[in-house]
């Protein structure tokens, strides 16, 4: 009886070792979850500090569209509002509206802040800034 006793009480110390230990892995999973949210929210406010300088950089290069990158991603937001589109669609087309004439950093100054009216050549150097922006941000 007292060796039936006594590797009762091993089984139950066994037991509670086991749910010591379980218990820490838990916390520790736990602390951890929280650590990598806490960096994802960092890189995600890094990212969006980083999509504000961009936009600062495309309104700085062409100012004569000043605010046009945020109407047009108000604008987006708004089709996409009325479409139902979710929450996370919604931020994706955001950050696309916003970057839309990204490439408008590669046109050359005479054509980009030229006055008058472009040639048929100019246009063409122009359009092309879409492959340029989409180039730029094809692998964010």
């Amino acid at each position: 009886m007292l060796a039936s006793l006594e590797s009762a009480l091993r089984k139950r110390q066994l037991e509670q070792q086991v749910e010591n230990y379980r218990h820490r892995l838990e916390e520790m999973v736990e602390e951890r979850t929280s650590r990598l949210h806490k960096a994802l929210q960092h890189i995600e406010r890094s990212y969006e500090n980083t999509l504000q300088a961009l936009g600062a950089a495309i309104a700085l290069r062409d100012n004569g569209t000043a605010d046009h990158s945020q109407r047009v991603c108000r604008y987006s937001l708004e089709i996409a509002r009325a479409m139902g589109w979710s929450d996370e669609q919604s931020g994706r087309l955001a950050k696309g509206a916003y970057l839309h004439d990204i490439g408008k950093l590669g046109i050359p100054d005479s054509i980009l802040l030229k006055p008058g009216p472009l040639t048929a050549d100019e246009r063409t150097l122009m359009q092309g800034h879409v492959q340029i922006g989409f180039d730029l941000v094809k692998n964010i």
